[in-house]
């Protein structure tokens, strides 16, 4: 009869105990919560980033994103990133009240400030800390609050960017299928490959005999992978960096010039070496910008070996 009665203490205590907890924390989830509101990606005009005093700005302009004031191309991958978490902000629990804030990466050394605006209006603010624990959320601060909380998603890193990490670094795009004809311009010298139809079936109704290839000027056939391995080093080509102190207008002459034909010319050239560096242009930037050595190495290479057939 004593064991009944201590086993009836005890679960009386856990069920006590139990439901303490569950009225404190739905007390809680009901308290330090907010239900923030979503807001469409579609009406965010500008985004502003503030990181150890300095302010990035990205602003929409004809249904493309640019860096303020200069207006640089933005990467829209990039800016489509901050707007997915911008507009689904959703947060999850509260961790803090003490106002550590250095310790969730929130103070001001460390945080990342992010202001949305739709227009005139601004319709997201919050600070970003890093990144909690379970590698699903992301601690953030509202305005005006000593609370912190955890996001859903980890998302710090989409917002980790200054104005040269938001930059557009396409330089040249095309459809490799499009392009007819090469012509490589090295100083004096120019080779011109043309793109050679496919060799018909026996019956003209079988497979092609031979894919397309490249001829140069004289219709002797070129090797089929060293033409296409120049044309793939320029496919989707993305630049290291910008040189803004440099102008095309006052590069000189380059040293290679490839001009691709198709529905359009694309074109790029590479210059001789100034300041420790290899300045390059092309059809599809507005600016002088600089190539990684492993793009120089297989461009110039490329090249280099087209010449030298006979």
């Amino acid at each position: 009869m004593k064991v009944k009665k201590e086993y009836i203490i005890l679960a009386v205590v856990i069920l006590a105990l139990v439901t303490y907890l569950y009225f404190k924390r739905t007390d809680q989830l009901h308290y330090a919560i907010p239900q923030l509101s979503a807001v469409d990606a579609k009406s965010i005009t500008r985004i502003e980033l503030t990181a150890k005093g300095d302010t990035t700005t990205v602003a929409r302009k004809d249904n493309a994103w640019y860096i303020e004031p200069k207006g640089y191309p933005a990467d829209s991958s990039k800016v489509e990133k901050m707007l997915k978490a911008i507009g689904s902000l959703t947060l999850t629990e509260m961790v803090s009240d003490s106002e550590n804030f250095a310790r969730y990466e929130l103070g001001d050394r460390d945080k990342i400030t992010v202001k949305a605006y739709s227009k005139t209006d601004m319709v997201r603010q919050f600070d970003i800390g890093k990144a909690a624990p379970t590698s699903r959320h992301t601690f953030v601060r509202l305005p005006n609050s000593a609370k912190v909380y955890q996001a859903r998603d980890s998302f710090r890193d989409d917002f980790l960017m200054n104005a040269a990490a938001l930059r557009d670094r396409k330089v040249l795009t095309f459809n490799q299928d499009e392009i007819r004809k090469m012509s490589i311009a090295k100083g004096a010298q120019v080779i011109t490959l043309t793109r050679s139809e496919p060799k018909p079936g026996n019956d003209g109704g079988d497979p092609p005999a031979a894919e397309a290839g490249w001829t140069d000027a004289q219709g002797r056939e070129i090797p089929k992978l060293e033409a296409d391995a120049l044309l793939s080093s320029l496919y989707d080509l993305e630049c290291a960096g910008y040189l803004d102190g440099l102008a095309k207008a006052g590069l000189g002459a380059p040293d290679l010039t490839v001009t691709l034909s198709g529905e359009k010319d694309y074109t790029l050239s590479l210059y001789a070496k100034q300041k420790d560096t290899f300045p390059a242009t092309s059809s599809g930037s507005a600016y002088v910008f600089t190539l990684a050595d492993y793009q120089i190495d297989n461009i110039r290479k490329s090249a280099e070996t087209l010449f030298k057939k006979p």
